[in-house]
């Protein structure tokens, strides 16, 4: 699998960007031959999403992919079916879904009828694990894959959140990332280690098929030159087979075809 996403993850950057890409971000990211953890999300998904399946998209908000409407249109036609569950209000401001649940994966009412489950940014805001394992196992058909998509618990920006007051989170991703307030969400980092999320889906008779530790070098992505001082040292970190500090995970699972 891990081949496979190293192979359509440059299919999805093409896609995205152009063969030459125009904007200063990607033109760097190209130069270096950086792919952004969004890129490996995307192209996960492009892998393993079938014409005949049925999405659901865990906490997926507004947006299927918020930098790439273009490939989430693409994507949810693929899709036999596509829907999204949140407990946020700003679900229903999702254009791309055939329909969407108000609420946590408990309000979910299908059983045994999606053939792919993503989380993507998810995850690290989950409180019961262990219940959003057994909501996902109930809802999976067999066979059925899950991508989780996260930020890696030990990166520095984990460890900050983890140590500063909730109402400190939004003023900083404002600056970085130019989110919205309501796109702060508490956070709590129970699924957010190869170990954790590997215990919680094995528990529930899922096999792990891939997993990955990206570099995440968007923080100061904002300005040229310290996108440019980002890369230089994930190259020279690289050279060492050391990842950059900030990381993401991105882990793959199977519902193994006797779950029941």
């Amino acid at each position: 699998m891990k081949n496979l996403l190293e192979h359509v993850v440059k299919s999805v950057f093409r896609f995205t960007y152009g063969s030459n890409p125009k904007g200063e971000g990607p033109q760097i990211r190209k130069k270096f031959a950086y792919f952004t953890p969004e890129d490996y999300y995307q192209a996960s998904i492009v892998s393993i999403l079938k014409k005949s399946d049925k999405w659901l998209d865990i906490g997926c908000g507004r947006d299927i992919f918020p930098d790439n409407q273009r490939l989430a249109k693409i994507l949810t036609s693929r899709a036999q079916e596509t829907v999204g569950v949140d407990p946020s209000p700003n679900v229903q401001d999702n254009k791309l879904l055939d329909r969407a649940y108000l609420g946590f994966a408990d309000s979910v009412k299908e059983e045994n009828y999606y053939n792919l489950i993503t989380l993507r940014m998810v995850a690290e805001h989950v409180a019961d694990p262990d219940e959003l394992a057994t909501q996902i196992d109930r809802v999976a058909a067999s066979g059925a894959h899950v991508i989780v998509y996260t930020i890696y618990k030990w990166s520095p920006i984990s460890i900050i959140t983890m140590l500063t007051p909730f109402w400190t989170h939004h003023a900083p991703k404002r600056f970085f990332w130019n989110t919205e307030e309501r796109d702060t969400f508490p956070v709590e980092y129970k699924m957010n280690t190869k170990s954790q999320l590997n215990s919680v889906f094995s528990r529930r008779g899922f096999t792990n098929v891939s997993f990955m530790y990206l570099d995440d070098c968007r923080t100061l992505a904002k300005y040229k030159f310290t996108l440019h001082a980002e890369l230089i040292l994930r190259k020279l970190l690289n050279f060492f087979n050391l990842h950059y500090p900030e990381l993401c995970i991105l882990s793959i699972y199977r519902k193994n075809n006797n779950n029941q």
